[in-house]
């Protein structure tokens, strides 16, 4: 899949553990088309990756949250005849806080980010990836997706939509040679907390690693198909199976969680 013709797409691809997934494939002399809002970012990351790697990195400074600026992504993507064979659909942020306290604006903008925005881009490229005959698509959840949670309920929602998403249409996409893997992403320290509402946080406790870590894993675990990637410690792996697969009633997981984010992730 290093055929120099063909592209990887990562969204939020300029810092985090987007660009930590640009430098993997770099790496492996893929050839890259980083997508985000921040046009100096998104150069800074390009000249760095390509003069380390010898790769060709296009970048688009796009807002996709915008249904219109995807179209002008995508349509700007055909013209210059970048065949994607991989997407990573990574761009996404959280909001954390009491619902009816939440600015109605910045939610919209997150539900479009994560939801309607990732939807529609992988709509576009994998009507492309079926007439080319292959392709891979990554989708980026969160460990939020397994359980509602109190005090970031509509980001964990989003989240949970993507997991579920990711999941029908690889089974839909099966018989055309295209797979779609879902990475239920643990807490690591970015720019991710100061945006979703505690800029002090530092994470910690079973789920955390690092946006390099986390990229690692996730990237090899894609590469042989596996669907859906949890790369956490032993103690989280073990968490997360008796918190999704041992009967324990709602109330109490929900409870669990409301803790857990009062205590870590709501700003003080």
């Amino acid at each position: 899949m290093t055929n120099p013709d063909k592209y990887v797409v990562i969204t939020g691809g300029s810092k985090g553990l987007g660009y930590e997934f640009a430098k993997l494939y770099a790496r492996e002399q893929f050839n890259l088309i980083l997508v985000a809002r921040d046009e100096k970012e998104l150069t800074k990351a390009a000249k760095e990756l390509e003069e380390n790697h010898g790769i060709h990195c296009h970048t688009f400074a796009y807002d996709l949250s915008d249904m219109g600026e995807i179209d002008k992504f995508h349509k700007v993507t055909k013209e210059k005849n970048l065949e994607v064979a991989i997407l990573i659909n990574n761009a996404g942020f959280g909001y954390w806080g009491k619902f009816d306290k939440m600015d109605p604006a910045m939610q919209i903008e997150m539900l479009n980010l994560n939801i309607t925005g990732l939807s529609h881009l992988t709509r576009l490229f994998v009507n492309d990836m079926i007439k080319s005959g292959s392709g891979k698509i990554l989708n980026v959840s969160s460990i939020a997706s397994f359980t509602p949670t109190p005090f970031c309920a509509t980001y964990a929602a989003s989240k949970t939509y993507v997991k579920y998403f990711s999941q029908a249409l690889d089974y839909e996409l099966r018989d055309k040679n295209i797979s779609v893997s879902t990475l239920c992403s643990p807490d690591f320290l970015s720019g991710f907390q100061k945006r979703a509402g505690n800029p002090n946080l530092i994470p910690k406790g079973p789920y955390v690693g690092t946006a390099e870590g986390v990229a690692k894993v996730a990237f090899k675990q894609f590469m042989k198909n596996k669907r859906v990637i949890t790369p956490y410690s032993l103690f989280g792996l073990i968490t997360c199976y008796l918190e999704n697969h041992v009967p324990m009633p709602d109330g109490i997981k929900i409870n669990i969680r409301k803790w857990i984010v009062e205590k870590e992730y709501m700003a003080k």
